[in-house]
């Protein structure tokens, strides 16, 4: 409704716009469209609100003159206008002051128990549609809104303007996605040097050398010299064997250790480098920190105290590993049955109870960093950044959809890295969930996808739908190459080809780095029982050493353009490094006095010869040797005299150092 060019303080034109106001409350029926206050936020950017009250009759009365004006009205009470009982009654002081505009002020300062904003029916004249209204001709237009008008609102001093929405606010679109390809700095890291004379256990001493070993000799006498009255005389040619019986005992496994010096299950290597005795009273007593040293408040700060100089040594040996351009980032659990506060349960793991560590690895395996998982929450998003801080700009970082997130894109955009990540439904963002293609629309044809890019082209939501729908978050890849993947198809019994975007291919190839590590740890991993978690980090640790120098070892081989059949495959690497470790200290030839000497000084334990099994031992027993008088011997060809006969035969054999005639009379058959 259009205001006429009166002047307000007309008696004929107020009692006008009175009766239009109370025609205009009877066809609403004291209930108000919700729609034409989306309509209204949208063309105005008020923000209205729709509260019903009741209105008791009264008269209408104007009072002319200056600028303050007190209108009253009268209306009828009609039951069908309310549809809340519990709708606030106004009074006419209030009736009067929400007409006359007097203490109208912003919506967080108004009482709510009596008023709020009201919205003009949907049917006004006043109503433009959204085609006429624009932002440009909006001071200009007054609007009869309840009783004042919307210049009105501007003017009063407890009112402020809502910029306008846009018509180009949408901030996901379907285009072409066209990012920036990143550069890797170089020199990035330290240069691969390859070497064919290099030994196994040089590798090895990458992660755990000298220094770590004499920090675990002094710990572990330490430790024990306060516990016990006897000194354990524990040296460092002792650690090395110790070390080397535990890497050739994963390449074995047996199931219990005792069997490692069985008389007739005993191996050699183990059984003559170290006493079963002593390697139990080791394995019992190895300590890696003296407790003393240790504060309360270091132990609060961190639950792997006990463990921490071995994780500081691998995790140095694995910085100064090379790392690819595409990395990985993934969990990792290390397998653990006993008790520890920080023990997890991961579902959908090979072992799914454990210590979870999350690793960043190249995706041939090679592991370049890790960081255990200490229980807290929400840290996900963190520990991606923290697992950058060795990396430098130009790296490409999978990820799962544990870890994925739009504000963690865009943080590793910002510092240079480009990422790609499978993402759960209930983080995207609103609009990318109304705007992307339902389930049931893709699944109408297997390999179908979607595609969403942001405003800036920073990043792309991809949707692909295979066996079921998966979604990506990418900062370098979406579906601009489409691949074709295989897959069985039941009912038509044949391979049939799938599309594929390419992010779904760069992702999963990518991702199999950490999968290919749990699968090398797996092959001779250290199944022993153990009750203490220290020492299955300790097992775990030198696992994860002996894998990563073997992948190092096998790329210099292929380097060095060796043939596969002589590379070494991993369990022979491993017992190999194992051998070499033992043998070192079998074959020391320390010239000192001291501890050194001692080890090579003990008396080496040789085991005895088997005994055979009962049936072994009683088969062929018909024929058994007895001494007897002297008579010649039987066998063809012989003409020596012997006191030997058989007993069930009763012939006379020799049966001598230099003759045994008695096995070849029963061997050939002659009896």
């Amino acid at each position: 409704m259009e205001m006429e060019e009166t002047p307000l303080n007309h008696q004929a034109y107020i009692q006008n716009q009175t009766q239009n106001i109370k025609e205009e409350i009877k066809d609403k029926k004291g209930r108000l469209r919700p729609e034409f206050d989306q309509q209204w936020k949208r063309n105005f950017g008020v923000e209205t609100e729709v509260v019903y009250v009741k209105v008791d009759p009264m008269a209408v009365n104007v009072e002319s003159g200056g600028s303050n004006q007190q209108v009253q009205c009268e209306m009828p009470l009609e039951p069908s206008m309310f549809q809340r009982a519990d709708a606030p009654t106004l009074s006419q002081l209030d009736i009067s002051q929400i007409l006359n505009n007097s203490d109208y002020e912003d919506d967080c300062s108004i009482d709510a128990d009596k008023f709020r904003e009201h919205e003009t029916d949907g049917s006004s004249e006043d109503c433009q549609s959204e085609e006429d209204q624009d932002a440009e001709g909006m001071e200009e237009r007054n609007h009869l809104w309840m009783g004042h008008t919307y210049m009105d609102n501007i003017n009063h001093p407890g009112y402020k303007i809502s910029e306008p929405r846009s018509q180009t606010s949408r901030t996901w679109y379907r285009t072409k996605f066209t990012p920036t390809k990143p550069n890797l700095q170089q020199p990035a890291y330290l240069p691969n040097i390859c070497s064919s004379s290099k030994d196994a256990v040089e590798y090895f001493y990458e992660y755990f050398d000298d220094t770590l070993f004499d920090t675990i000799v002094k710990k572990t006498n330490d430790t024990a010299l306060l516990k016990q009255t006897k000194p354990l005389n524990f040296t460092k040619v002792e650690c090395k064997t110790f070390f080397g019986i535990l890497i050739t005992m994963s390449c074995i496994n047996y199931p219990k250790i005792r069997m490692y010096w069985n008389r007739k299950w005993a191996i050699d290597i183990i059984a003559k480098a170290m006493a079963r005795n002593r390697f139990s009273t080791l394995r019992q007593s190895l300590k890696l920190v003296f407790d003393n040293d240790v504060t309360e408040e270091m132990r609060a700060a961190d639950h792997l105290w006990k463990v921490r100089p071995i994780i500081n040594r691998v995790l140095e040996g694995c910085h100064r590993q090379e790392r690819q351009q595409n990395i990985a980032i993934d969990e990792m659990i290390i397998p653990l049955k006993g008790t520890s506060p920080i023990k997890q349960y991961c579902p959908n793991k090979p072992n799914p109870t454990g210590i979870k560590i999350v690793v960043l690895a190249n995706p041939n395996g090679m592991i370049c960093d890790f960081v255990t998982y200490q229980g807290e929450s929400n840290l996900a998003e963190e520990i991606v950044l923290f697992l950058t801080r060795t990396l430098v700009p130009g790296h490409v970082l999978y990820f799962n959809r544990y870890f994925t997130t739009v504000e963690l894109a865009k943080e590793l955009n910002q510092n240079g890295f480009k990422c790609v990540g499978a993402i759960k439904k209930s983080r995207l963002p609103k609009e990318v969930k109304s705007e992307l293609i339902s389930d049931k629309t893709l699944a109408t044809k297997q390999g179908s996808h979607d595609v969403l890019v942001s405003s800036d082209g920073e990043m792309a939501i991809t949707k692909w739908h295979d066996t079921k729908s998966s979604l990506y978050l990418s900062t370098i890849y979406a579906a601009e190459s489409i691949g074709i993947r295989k897959r069985y198809d039941r009912k038509k019994r044949r391979t049939v080809p799938i599309p594929r975007p390419e992010v779904a291919r760069e992702y999963r190839s990518n991702m199999s780095g950490v999968n290919l590590t749990e699968r090398l740890l797996a092959s001779c991993y250290s199944k022993t029982r153990m009750n203490k978690w220290t020492l299955r980090f300790i097992h775990h640790f030198i696992d994860l050493a002996v894998s990563n120098s073997w992948i190092k070892y096998k790329k210099e081989m292929q380097a060095l353009q060796v043939s596969g059949h002589k590379i070494y495959q991993l369990w022979e690497f491993k017992r190999l490094i194992g051998e070499q470790l033992i043998e070192s200290s079998l074959n020391n030839d320390s010239d000192g006095d001291g501890e050194e000497s001692c080890v090579a000084n003990k008396r080496v334990w040789r085991p005895l010869a088997p005994l055979p099994s009962k049936v072994k031992r009683t088969q062929g027993n018909a024929h058994m040797p007895e001494v007897g008088t002297v008579q010649r011997c039987r066998n063809r060809g012989c003409e020596m005299k012997t006191t030997i006969s058989c007993v069930t035969c009763n012939m006379h054999l020799c049966l001598t150092r230099k003759r045994n005639c008695f096995k070849q009379f029963h061997t050939d058959g002659s009896c």
